[in-house]
């Protein structure tokens, strides 16, 4: 289960991510991708889904959750952890989000903040990365030959949060 049990109920078989990252990986820039990833996630119906919101100098990938989830704060947790990686590999470089909101209140004395560069917040209104708009005009750099090396042998490096090596594979 891609989804890691908390899909309460809707198991995300494997190849799930494999699927959108596939879906994306041609789109001309950063906002389309974010775009096609969060309308092809739209086909499941899961409990959390996305939206791209653009205000003025931000955009926000912004996560909302149709009913409760089990563990719902480690879920939205691991999603924005695993979202910013992704993004960044598809353009290349590290994204550092201006700030990180989540809304529900911190339950593990800061140690899940600590592994961003940014302001992490909590009890905010909604859960989203905000970045600064012009990543969403940057061009994906990956293509269909390393998105399948990626998919090989990149995602532990995803999960373990080696964004370098990421990067350059």
């Amino acid at each position: 289960d891609e989804f890691m049990g908390f899909g309460e109920g809707r198991v995300s078989k494997p190849g799930t991510f494999s699927m959108m990252a596939h879906a994306v990986i041609n789109c001309a820039s950063l906002e389309k991708a974010i775009l096609r990833g969060a309308k092809f996630y739209e086909l499941f119906n899961y409990s959390i889904y996305s939206r791209l919101v653009v205000e003025d100098d931000d955009a926000s990938v912004r996560y909302m959750v149709r009913e409760e989830v089990d563990f719902q704060s480690y879920v939205l947790e691991a999603v924005i952890f695993l979202s910013i990686r992704f993004l960044s590999w598809l353009i290349g470089q590290q994204i550092v989000p201006k700030k990180i909101c989540f809304d529900f209140p911190c339950e593990d004395d800061g140690d899940f903040a600590s592994q961003f560069s940014c302001p992490v917040f909590y009890n905010q209104p909604y859960t989203e990365i905000v970045l600064d708009k012009r990543y969403m005009q940057m061009p994906l750099v990956q293509n269909a030959l390393s998105l399948s090396k990626f998919l090989k042998s990149s995602l532990q490096e995803l999960m373990d949060g080696d964004i370098g090596k990421v990067i350059t594979k």
